[in-house]
């Protein structure tokens, strides 16, 4: 399994023409990736991290989850210096890493935003303007509130969840992270209510995994859903009606990720759908429909490809319905903006 995704992972770096592999030999791998995030990170030296990160994910002997952080920086930098090898990255991660989903989550974001780009560039006539309104100071595991005033995330300083607020700039935590192991206690992805009053997070305690509401108005977080046996959980979207949260949970067991409701008011869970090991979807972009009567999401084809079909699951026990079946690879990246279409990627040829 390993020898293959080494041989894609050096088929895809020819692809995008960015440099002589080399092996690590015997440099430590943890800190050679150290080494290019200062290159990214401390110096800007977005080109030199590159060629450190390349070398990091193409070593069969580096374990996945660091070949996987490595590709996701590497499209980072990429995506920073305005080469379109940034979708090729992410693309690849989300295609070939199913098993390190919180990387797969962020690169499917990070392709969802990159295509909608090119979308608005499209559309527009003229000169295309671009503002920065934020220099993200850690990984932004959150989203926009449906107000379009914050910016929900993680912050790895301090463990904390945190809003931004676009108008003024200012940062406020919402949690207060007392634990003196840091890295092992901290607040990751995070979804705003539909209201805008109230954000669902993960909350990770070890090797221990929760789901957590807290409001804005400075009240203490609530305990919404823990289970001990499950590797993940992740709140994947509110529904509509702001009763119920879509998640999303992986095992170590041959159930690798099971979708499910959590009610807000009590907590209890309903099970949507449990996918078998090689069939999931790889923690990918999972969402409520407009009415809030289906979700939507990929799966593979089958269990020995990475190819990927779309489909809608009726709430209301119906049977599984295929919005999009093709032998290419179809990734949902989310609701149109009038929650009418869905938006997907797809290396299909022609139009």
């Amino acid at each position: 399994m390993k020898t293959s995704t080494v041989c894609k992972l050096s088929a895809l770096l020819v692809i995008l023409t960015i440099g002589t592999l080399s092996p690590l030999q015997a440099q430590n791998p943890e800190a050679l990736f150290q080494q290019g995030l200062i290159k990214e990170e401390g110096e800007g030296s977005l080109q030199e991290a590159i060629d450190i990160y390349i070398k990091v994910a193409s070593d069969e002997s580096v374990e996945r989850p660091l070949q996987a952080n490595a590709l996701l920086h590497m499209g980072l930098c990429y995506e920073k210096l305005g080469r379109a090898e940034a979708q090729k990255t992410y693309r690849y991660i989300v295609n070939n890493y199913p098993d390190q989903p919180e990387t797969v989550k962020v690169a499917r974001e990070k392709l969802a935003l990159l295509s909608q780009t090119e979308i608005n560039e499209t559309e527009k006539s003229g000169e295309l303007s671009i503002r920065k309104v934020w220099e993200v100071p850690d990984y932004l595991f959150g989203e926009v509130s449906p107000d379009g005033k914050y910016i929900s995330y993680g912050t790895w300083s301090t463990g904390d969840l945190a809003i931004y607020e676009l108008a003024n700039g200012k940062t406020r935590r919402l949690t207060n992270n007392d634990s003196s192991n840091r890295s092992q206690v901290y607040a990751e992805y995070s979804r705003w209510s539909p209201d805008g009053k109230q954000i669902v997070y993960t909350w990770r305690n070890g090797m221990e995994y929760e789901l957590r509401t807290i409001g804005l108005d400075g009240s203490e977080p609530k305990v919404l859903y823990t289970n001990e046996e499950a590797r993940y959980i992740a709140a994947c979207d509110w529904s509509p009606d702001g009763k119920q949260i879509l998640a999303c949970m992986d095992y170590e067991d041959n159930k690798i990720q099971t979708a499910g409701l959590i009610n807000v008011s009590d907590g209890s869970m309903q099970v949507l759908k449990t996918l078998e090991e090689g069939s999931g979807s790889g923690s990918g972009m999972v969402c409520f429909s407009k009415n809030g009567k289906s979700i939507i999401y990929d799966l593979q084809q089958e269990s020995n490809t990475s190819m990927r079909d779309i489909y809608m699951l009726p709430l209301d026990g119906g049977a599984e319905i295929a919005l999009v079946k093709h032998p290419a690879n179809d990734l949902f990246l989310g609701l149109a903006p009038d929650g009418e279409s869905i938006l997907f990627s797809s290396d299909r040829d022609g139009s």
